[in-house]
């Protein structure tokens, strides 16, 4: 009786562990390099509307194959992201309904996903689902998106618009 209690006790924890991490405006984080830092297996980190630009980078965000991390936008919030994301040696993480966008300021890659240099810290089951990357202008950067050093990833349902490399 009493693994039986410990077992629904801990799966109990596990379920409330999940937390949704907000940014944007007057939410608790301002950027994606501190929400992912900040982010655990099960969270979902929520865009709120806004523009996001800026380079930000993020080493070591992992959800896992029973708990990924989920990075979308706010219900059906505006947003843009006009800035390079870097993640390195990331694992069971979804990019979900996110809008990359180039300007003037920002005309190049959009986002990099890769190892951190070191092939034995390969990024793996990332999902990139319904986003859109608009006007890359920028030919010299060879890609909308880099995926260096990850094994296991999917793009589905997204839309690369006026690329300058017309290419991932």
């Amino acid at each position: 009786m009493i693994k039986k209690t410990t077992f629904a006790i801990a799966s109990l924890f596990f379920t409330v562990a999940q937390a949704q991490i907000h940014i944007g405006p007057s939410q608790t984080y301002s950027n994606i390099q501190a929400a992912a830092l900040a982010a655990v297996p099960g969270d979902t980190i929520y865009l709120h509307a806004g523009s996001y630009g800026g380079y930000q980078y993020a080493a070591n965000v992992k959800g896992t194959k029973a708990n990924w991390i989920v990075i979308t936008r706010y219900k059906d919030d505006a947003i843009d992201i006009s800035g390079g994301w870097q993640f390195s040696s990331m694992e069971f993480v979804k990019f979900e309904k996110l809008k990359f966008l180039g300007n003037t300021t920002y005309t190049g890659r959009f986002i990099n996903i890769d190892n951190g240099g070191d092939c034995a810290t390969q990024s793996h089951h990332i999902i990139m689902d319904s986003c859109y990357f608009l006007n890359e202008t920028d030919a010299s950067t060879s890609s909308t998106c880099k995926f260096g050093g990850v094994d296991t990833f999917e793009i589905r349902n997204c839309i690369l618009r006026n690329s300058a490399t017309e290419g991932w």
